[in-house]
């Protein structure tokens, strides 16, 4: 049995999943789902039954809006004029909730800025990971393990300052005791070729953009 506690949030990002994405690939009855205001449309259109929405309410559209008041969904309502996006204040909601993992849907496209803005919050939450069509990225503080995903692409990208000791083994362009500066393409689009992958640093922070089946 699963003990981890799981929320999945929608945020107001472009959503590419294929529509049959959370009755295949992902099972929605195993998850508890959040939206950040404007999300609600993308949770709306696949379906999915969210338990509160948090925002200022500027994006969601009328319709869903009026659908979700009809059920039990909670609306956690801020002001328009704050100094945090509706993103960063449903991951503090849900940190203070006590949810062991993050899934967050829809959290690029459309505007670079909240692109960037949510890449950059990654590193505030790191048990929170972003989801697409084809990838799945999350920031990593300390040494780790990937298993089973060979074949796969890959890309690592120091966050806000250099890397020190950054080492790869079981990829196609090994390094060993690199430091991995921020805005260096070094580490971009490297392939998996082990099973057993090795990632391993002394310092800093690491985005890690990684291709999904």
């Amino acid at each position: 049995m699963n003990s981890i506690k799981q929320a999945v949030a929608f945020l107001n990002g472009q959503c590419d999943l294929p529509d049959d994405y959370f009755s295949d690939k992902f099972k929605a009855k195993d998850f508890i789902f959040f939206a950040a205001d404007g999300g609600a449309n993308a949770a709306h259109k696949f379906g999915i039954k969210l338990k509160a929405v948090l925002g200022d309410m500027d994006s969601i559209s009328p319709e869903v809006y009026q659908q979700l008041k009809r059920t039990d969904t909670e609306f956690i309502v801020f002001p328009a004029d704050k100094d945090k996006t509706d993103t960063e204040l449903l991951l503090e909601y849900l940190t203070d909730q006590n949810f062991d993992e993050l899934i967050l849907f829809a959290a690029t496209g459309y505007r670079i800025d909240q692109t960037l803005i949510n890449l950059q919050l990654l590193q505030n939450f790191p048990n929170a990971k972003i989801i697409t069509a084809n990838e799945e990225i999350f920031c990593v503080e300390q040494s780790f393990t990937l298993l089973n995903k060979a074949g796969r692409r890959i890309s690592f990208i120091a966050m806000n300052e250099i890397v020190e000791n950054f080492t790869l083994a079981g990829f196609k362009y090994e390094v060993e005791n690199l430091s991995l500066k921020p805005a260096s393409s070094k580490t971009i689009s490297n392939i998996i070729t082990s099973e057993t992958a090795e990632i391993s640093f002394s310092q800093g922070k690491v985005l890690v953009v990684i291709e999904t089946p």
